[in-house]
């Protein structure tokens, strides 16, 4: 798992969804988040912190979201020398066994179907960081 320092960005159009992903991941026993509430703003924020001292280490985004979605947020990502190894994080309600497998083999390190309980959003952030390694600084 990654460290419990690590930056994580958390992107959702909706903030009682990124308010609750932040109490589940202090719970766990992490304390850096960022919040986004879409794509454009999220890539600012991960664009101003690729070669600082605090760069993201882990992303956790919505797929419905307006304007561009998860899925193009990940293909963006993927795209990038820079961004991408960042572990991924897909969550969505969709629990249609093709889109996952499409999220999946874009390069998501895992799929959680919300709602997101404790268990599989650690469950989830074990399996992404050990899929991808982060950017070294």
């Amino acid at each position: 798992m990654i460290p419990l320092e690590s930056a994580i960005l958390i992107v959702d159009d909706m903030k009682t969804m990124r308010r609750f992903i932040i109490i589940l991941l202090k719970k766990i026993g992490f304390s850096n988040f960022l919040e986004a509430d879409n794509v454009k703003r999220a890539a600012g924020m991960i664009k101003s912190r690729l070669n600082g001292e605090d760069p993201i280490r882990l992303i956790i985004s919505d797929w419905n979201m307006p304007e561009i979605n998860g899925m193009e947020f990940l293909q963006m990502l993927r795209k990038s020398e820079a961004t991408k190894n960042i572990p991924f994080i897909m969550m969505s309600a969709n629990q249609d066994p093709d889109k996952i497998g499409v999220i999946l083999n874009l390069g998501a390190g895992a799929y959680l179907k919300k709602p997101l309980t404790i268990d599989t959003l650690k469950n989830g952030i074990e399996t992404a960081s050990s899929t991808n390694q982060p950017q070294s600084s």
